[in-house]
């Protein structure tokens, strides 16, 4: 069922999640894009987080499907610590955007 995913892209081309580990903040602008959750993840684990459910109530499914495919090759501006992915994907989620960072 997650044959598709809808991604953030910084620095040419690197996926977000490729910097997850780095020791400085990262800021810049990133690129949406859609796809497979496969190529993004590679071999590493993934899961689940719906951790806000407990909270917060997550929208209608079909919404936040067609909100996330309607930013698919925007610009948007990414922020490790105000505008992470978290933000992004809780945002589309919840309709505002939320992180446990801060």
């Amino acid at each position: 069922p997650f044959t598709n995913s809808v991604s953030l892209l910084f620095k040419a081309g690197v996926s977000v999640a490729a910097y997850s580990s780095s020791r400085f903040p990262l800021t810049g602008n990133a690129v949406v894009r859609k796809e497979k959750l496969e190529d993004v993840v590679g071999n590493s684990q993934w899961k689940i987080n719906n951790t806000q459910d407990m909270t917060s109530n997550p929208r209608p499914a079909h919404i936040i499907v067609r909100e996330s495919l309607s930013l698919v090759g925007n610009v948007i501006e990414y922020n490790e610590i105000s505008n992470n992915c978290e933000h992004f994907v809780t945002k589309l989620r919840y309709g505002r955007a939320l992180s446990q960072v801060e």
